[in-house]
């Protein structure tokens, strides 16, 4: 209706007849009973374009939105978090377990375990986890999540909201990164610095378990003689086929590293002296057999090698003197074979 002032107001209206007959007439009277809903309307009306906004950004937020409810069950997601899992609609997710989202059950547990105390306490975390799209391929992402229940504590049945972001695009380009800083560029075998790091810790726990470790130091025999008569592009080649080579006969344990130019060193966590002669044994028929057929990439190579036992307690470094040693010692018996030095280094 319309105010004297000309502005509208609205209200909810109930008419009776006053006169009692059936049907009634009208001329008589009739009650009306105004109540003024203006307030409310306005109320309502507030109410529903903030309801409008909030689904706008639910809907088109840039991160991805899960409201989980009892039992770690999905509410809702938005449209981001449908795409980062997968082609699904937002709607196709509603009920399903988080776990079908995890990589493993043991992942599903542990994403638990880190953040139950979190949510209860109310601290404000975020880590980095990998779940698994609806094609079950790996996507990794940093996930923050709060309670929704005011309470002290809160119940988590009530709702838990977690923000998702995809950074499988920045972990690949960390992986790069790392792979760059870690591996040789040419025989793909670690640097020397990497392999520094991975032998340290091979020693280490060498000393922790009294286990035996050996070392091993490789130089590829004449290889000056290769670059100068084949060029340096086969002398790369040769590079790279030798790594590749000695690396198929060494354990997923075993450590091997290029030390520079056509040396290499190697760690054989728990192997004996004997048990690293035969190692050698089997490099040096590898590379020699290999680069001597007519289908070889590389010219014919043979290698030097120096074995070094590590005593307790001992350093890397020592190590890897005394394997040095022992490979100067081979080249200088002629070439070609693999030379133990003995020598116990203490302190």
């Amino acid at each position: 209706m319309r105010r004297k002032d000309g502005s509208e107001i609205w209200l909810d209206l109930v008419g009776r007849a006053i006169d009692r007959t059936t049907p009634p007439d009208l001329s008589k009277g009739v009650l009306w009973m105004a109540y003024d809903l203006t307030d409310i309307r306005q109320a309502y009306q507030q109410l529903r374009e903030a309801n409008a906004e909030l689904e706008g950004f639910f809907a088109n937020c840039m991160i991805g939105i899960v409201i989980l409810r009892g039992g770690r069950r999905i509410h809702r997601v938005n449209q981001r978090l449908a795409d980062i899992l997968g082609d699904k609609p937002p709607e196709w997710y509603q009920g399903k377990c988080v776990s079908e989202f995890h990589v493993s059950q043991e992942k599903f547990e542990e994403f638990g375990r880190l953040f139950y105390n979190s949510l209860v306490l109310r601290d404000h975390s975020q880590v980095e986890f990998e779940l698994r799209r609806v094609d079950g391929s790996p996507v990794w992402v940093s996930v923050s999540g709060k309670a929704l229940d005011d309470a002290t504590p809160p119940d988590l049945d009530k709702g838990v909201i977690w923000m998702v972001d995809d950074i499988s695009t920045r972990k690949e380009a960390e992986e790069q990164l790392a792979r760059i800083a870690t591996t040789d560029s040419l025989t793909n075998v670690s640097t020397r610095q990497h392999f520094m790091e991975l032998a340290n810790r091979a020693l280490a726990q060498h000393l922790r378990n009294s286990r035996p470790l050996t070392v091993c130091m490789l130089d590829i025999d004449h290889f000056k003689h290769i670059n100068d008569t084949y060029g340096h592009g086969t002398g790369d080649r040769a590079l790279a086929w030798f790594a590749e080579t000695v690396s198929g006969e060494l354990r997923a344990t075993d450590i091997i590293g290029r030390f520079g130019g056509e040396e290499f060193c190697i760690v054989l966590p728990e192997t004996d002296q004997d048990e690293a002669q035969q190692v050698a044994h089997r490099i040096r028929t590898a590379v020699t057999g290999g680069s001597s057929t007519t289908a070889s990439p590389v010219p014919p190579i043979t290698v030097s090698i120096g074995i070094a036992l590590a005593d307790t307690p001992a350093s890397m470094e020592a190590v890897i003197q005394l394997a040095d040693r022992a490979l100067y010692a081979a080249k200088a018996k002629g070439r070609n074979r693999a030379e133990i030095d003995e020598t116990m280094v203490r302190g």
